[in-house]
């Protein structure tokens, strides 16, 4: 897909910077054109011209861009978005969220195959993800496979560069999605086809695990293909992989993977990568695409899109998100349906706090109260395709929420990359104030010689800090002392130096008390 005129948008394509400008009586009005909103804010646009990427030969137009995510500098605090384009990945400083910087382009491997050879868009798909500050690149291009890039470089950098990948993995060639777990240290590739040089024998179009515990060097860790429902051809669309500490007991600190398998959606334990466990499946009225979905914070409901389902005719000319109960795991049942103010095809929507974020083709960015998870109410929107909200592939593919600052990144397809400001609508997010959910046991050996392991698995990011207590209350051992990201933690007890005795390892999350365990040491 290439850039199209800017009349189709309905606003000129031009950098929109230096300014914020308000959400009032319903429109943010710029020099280049007014968008519709609701409690959303511009703070800035860069058009695709303003994003590096190579000229389309023959049409004068630049590549299409696919995907947005973002990065938060845990050194500086400095915050990037991550824009992916069909010819490659391309990274801004947002942290002026009115003044944006471009710093330069990954571009995308020298394998991928281009055709026609004067095509840059071969593919306009392409899908990244971040886990331990480095993000993992995928596109159904041919040849593409997963690029790894160290994001820790963009540190310093001031003017546009030409960057190069800091690895690269070939189990597979062409993928759909990656997502990535901090659970198990893997990116997880779906809807992968089999063109990769080292592709793995079995390996279908479900799930591929890779090991990237070395970003530089990443390692096939195993592979599942979900089974075949309502006619679906074991083809992932996409997934969300979580360290789960729901309300279903009985998988607490597990790997758990919710699967768009399109036409029916699977529940997983991946926890053991050679050994996937199918504990769930979800069917649905009316089913014409199950497309991608997101958990809400306490991992109880499940809020979903069918991507075909407003084009086939079965929404009622709106757009729809459904809601899935996954209180059991095993039994999931449909909770209910939210219908939208427009007829736009819902995207990819993720989950912060008491707030879900949604990306609507046309519509643009739609922001849900999901407090009352089977009630969904809309509270705010931004409309980044003025020109029409019509049942189309135009207009934004995904939206990323997640900077400390509050600030939301989203990306046109043919238009460019908007910074947005959600105003008066009570955003919730992590807070010291509270606490962290935590699940604490001793994963190795107890009794023990003063050597073991603790497993932490924590909801959300925190400053965690986990020390060994003697009989008389006295500190003895830091376990560790620093951030946790949200996910599951084997954190190592080295305390060959320890009497004999009972002792108490003790953790706090955010300075609040997390959990006790007995841990005995005998010599």
């Amino acid at each position: 897909m290439l850039a199209v005129s800017a009349s189709a948008q309905g606003f000129t394509l031009t950098p929109i910077t230096g300014q914020r400008y308000a959400c009032t009586a319903g429109q943010v009005v710029t020099s280049a054109g007014t968008f519709p909103c609701q409690n959303v804010d511009l703070m800035s646009f860069l058009p695709l011209a303003s994003l590096g990427g190579t000229t389309n030969s023959g049409t004068g137009t630049v590549a299409s861009l696919a995907t947005t995510w973002g990065w938060a500098d845990p050194a500086t605090g400095r915050e990037y978005a991550i824009v992916g384009r069909s010819d490659g990945t391309a990274f801004v400083d947002v942290t002026d969220p009115l003044n944006p910087v471009y710093l330069g382009l990954l571009p995308r491997p020298a394998t991928q195959t281009n055709t026609p050879a004067n095509a840059v868009s071969v593919s306009l798909w392409k899908e990244l993800k971040v886990l331990n500050n480095h993000v993992f690149v995928v596109s159904e291009a041919t040849g593409h496979g997963m690029q790894t890039f160290d994001l820790a470089r963009l540190r310093g950098v001031t003017t546009p560069q030409t960057f190069t990948e800091t690895g690269r993995y070939t189990g597979f060639g062409r993928a759909h999605n990656v997502l990535v777990s901090e659970a198990s240290n893997t990116a997880i590739g779906t809807g992968m086809s089999a063109d990769g040089t080292t592709r793995q024998a079995g390996c279908g179009q479900g799930l591929e695990f890779v090991d990237v515990s070395n970003p530089a060097s990443p390692v096939f860790a195993g592979c599942y293909n979900g089974p075949v429902v309502n006619g679906s051809r074991g083809y992932t669309h996409d997934a969300q992989c979580v360290a789960y500490h729901g309300p279903d007991t009985r998988y607490t600190g597990r790997e758990i993977c919710l699967m768009a398998d399109e036409k029916v959606i699977h529940i997983v334990d991946v926890t053991q990568k050679s050994s996937v466990q199918l504990l769930g499946s979800i069917t649905y009225p009316n089913v014409s695409y199950a497309h991608q979905g997101w958990l809400s914070e306490d991992q109880r409901y499940f809020f979903f899109d069918d991507e075909t389902d407003e084009t086939n005719g079965f929404t009622g000319g709106r757009t729809k998100t459904l809601i899935f109960d996954v209180q059991s795991l095993t039994t999931p049942v449909l909770a209910g349906s939210f219908t939208g103010r427009t007829g736009a095809i819902d995207h990819n929507q993720y989950v912060r706090g008491s707030r879900l974020f949604q990306a609507n083709y046309t519509a643009g960015l739609a922001i849900l109260d999901v407090s009352n998870p089977t009630a969904l109410a809309e509270v705010g929107y931004f409309d980044t395709y003025p020109a029409n909200d019509n049942a189309r592939y135009d207009g934004i593919w995904n939206v990323y929420p997640y900077f400390p600052s509050g600030n939301v990144v989203v990306g046109g397809m043919d238009e460019g990359l908007f910074v947005l400001r959600p105003t008066g609508l009570a955003v919730a997010t992590a807070s010291a104030e509270v606490p962290a959910r935590v699940a604490l046991r001793l994963a190795g050996p107890n009794p023990s010689d003063g050597v073991t392991e603790v497993q932490m698995t924590t909801e959300r990011p925190a400053q965690a800090r986990v020390a060994v207590f003697d009989a008389l209350g006295r500190e003895v051992l830091v376990v560790h002392n620093g951030t946790l990201s949200a996910g599951i933690h084997r954190l190592p007890v080295l305390g060959q130096d320890l009497a004999s005795g009972t002792y108490v390892v003790r953790a706090h999350l955010d300075g609040h008390p997390a959990g006790d365990i007995s841990l005995v040491v005998v010599r």
